[in-house]
């Protein structure tokens, strides 16, 4: 797929581990920075989306937000 992204803000918190513990589901690990969970915002909107080597975009344009950082156990 290609995508252009815009009015992007990436916003990050450090988070007491054990605070962000009991929210997430234990079959995920949290990342961990400096002894600190972190949660984060980033907000974006979507556009021009389209399959890879098609010239013209189809026509959607949407806002996406995302960030977790954890990971799969394995």
């Amino acid at each position: 797929m290609a995508q252009t992204w815009t009015d992007l803000l990436l916003a990050h918190w450090p988070v007491p581990f054990e605070r962000l513990r009991a929210l997430v589901p234990e079959p995920l690990v949290l990342e961990t920075f400096d002894g600190s969970a972190w949660v984060g915002v980033v907000p974006f909107r979507i556009s021009e989306l389209r399959p890879r080597g098609l010239p013209a975009p189809l026509g959607l344009d949407f806002p996406e937000l995302k960030r977790a950082h954890v990971r799969a156990r394995g």
